[in-house]
């Protein structure tokens, strides 16, 4: 059992070092997909709104953050990101629970307004900070990655208190800041915009690095996350950006730019043992996902409690199950002629109307349940490549792996395709209510007769 443990591993391990399975290719020059991140990242994009960038500009910086989040990708069991912004003061845009898909959180971004007048870096990175550790970030053990993200255009100016700062000496607070940020596990990614981040020479040809660029590189603690761009518009370039989501997308513990820091958050993420905050926490969302799933489904006509809309968290081991729903979180799969009734309308076909929209409603949850499946099952298999020793030689993870592939790839596609008869047969007995038969029969049991060859 052993050896075949072993030779899997190894095969996952081929997959993924070609790219087979999903992992992002560095020396691919293309434009990544939304699939880039094989690993679950929570960012933090921390976006200067001062008065030096102007409205073109602005729309680059929007921009910029669109092709981040777009080429990452978005969902309650996948990547989180939040966003804040900082001129006079920094204040957070969008919150890591406020959006679980990435066509929302691109709308939000699209409505961002700029006003300010001054570069409180250091406020933004308070509010980034903030970001990744309530909200909806922070508290998942299935993520590898915190990541903050902050954007300048200039040198800070302005501090926290409302004093103006600009000197090295007067940058302190600043560093002191980012170094406790980092602590925390947390990897900051610098980008500076313009004239301020630039390596010159000097008239003995020496490299000279400007103010700008020094700070950005005191605030990572290395200057491999450090990207500048001479213009906004560069900003949205897909190599600028491929550089830029490399870092977010790319597991700590495997990184060769960075290297790995040691704390009790990094530790609990990937070993077995987890603290007993996790514990609890993870105990009562899998105590409440299970009961919701179990819940007998009520009437049409009553409110029901919806289905699971994502994994569970294995207690034992901290990793994400794929806990399969069954046939009675969706009503719509045994759905029969007299259970029209039950929906709501006067008429028989309002009744079939509202069973119509009823069962896209099931559709569409069970699409987003697939994707948040195979979103784990991508999760597992990284985890698998990593530290397989830790999990009875794999063989739990790999059970994980399958019950997440006979969920996603298997039992919802049945549905679906179940789902879709159903609303086939209910838009054509709509389409024969709108005749003149249905007219007439409109009411009754005449209905049952008339429509009882359509339902066998």
């Amino acid at each position: 059992m052993k050896l075949l443990v072993v030779l899997l591993v190894g095969l996952v391990a081929y997959a993924t070092a070609h790219n087979i399975v999903g992992n992002v290719n560095h020396n691919n020059k293309h434009k990544a997909t939304s699939d880039a991140c094989t690993t679950f990242s929570e960012f933090a994009l921390v976006l200067d709104e001062s008065k030096s960038i102007q409205p073109d500009d602005w729309k680059d910086v929007k921009n910029f953050a669109s092709e981040i989040v777009q080429k990452v990708g978005i969902s309650t069991y996948g990547n989180r990101a939040g966003i804040a912004s900082f001129s006079d003061r920094a204040r957070i845009r969008i919150t890591c629970k406020q959006h679980d898909n990435t066509k929302d959180f691109i709308q939000a971004i699209n409505a961002f307004e700029r006003k300010g007048t001054y570069t409180n870096m250091e406020d933004g990175l308070i509010k980034g900070q903030r970001l990744l550790k309530e909200s909806g970030c922070g508290h998942r053990s299935s993520v590898f990655s915190r990541i903050l993200v902050i954007l300048s255009d200039g040198i800070p100016n302005q501090s926290p208190q409302g004093s103006q700062t600009g000197s090295k000496s007067g940058l302190s607070t600043l560093f002191q800041r980012a170094r406790g940020i980092r602590s925390e596990g947390i990897k900051i990614i610098a980008i500076g915009v313009g004239k301020e981040f630039e390596v010159n020479k000097d008239k003995d040809g020496h490299d000279t690095v400007d103010l700008g660029l020094e700070i950005l590189r005191e605030i990572t603690g290395d200057p491999a996350l450090v990207f500048t761009s001479q213009t906004f518009s560069q900003l949205t370039n897909s190599d600028f950006i491929k550089q830029v989501i490399d870092p977010i997308c790319t597991d700590p513990a495997i990184s060769s730019t960075v290297a790995p820091t040691t704390t009790k958050r990094t530790t609990t993420q990937t070993t077995k043992a987890t603290t007993k905050a996790t514990t609890k926490a993870t105990t009562k969302a899998t105590t409440k996902a299970t009961t919701k799933a179990t819940t007998k489904a009520p009437d049409a006509t009553k409110a029901r409690p919806g289905p699971p809309t994502g994994p569970t968290v294995d207690p034992d081991t901290g990793v994400c199950r794929c806990r399969g729903p069954t046939e009675k979180d969706f009503p719509g799969l045994s759905l029969s002629v007299f259970d029209i009734e039950h929906f709501p309308g006067e008429a028989r076909k309002d009744k079939v109307k509202s069973a119509i929209l009823d069962i896209v409603k099931q559709s569409r949850q069970i699409k987003e349940l697939q994707a948040n499946y195979n979103g784990c099952k991508r999760s597992l298999r990284h985890i698998l490549l990593k530290t397989v020793n830790q999990y009875k030689d794999g063989t739990q993870l790999f059970f994980n792996i399958d019950e997440c592939t006979v969920n996603a790839e298997c039992k919802f596609p049945t549905w679906l395709n179940r789902l879709e008869e159903k609303k086939c047969k209910l838009e054509d007995e709509l389409r024969w209510y709108q005749g003149t038969f249905g007219r007439i029969y409109d009411y009754g049991e005449n209905a049952y007769n008339q429509l009882s060859g359509v339902w066998k």
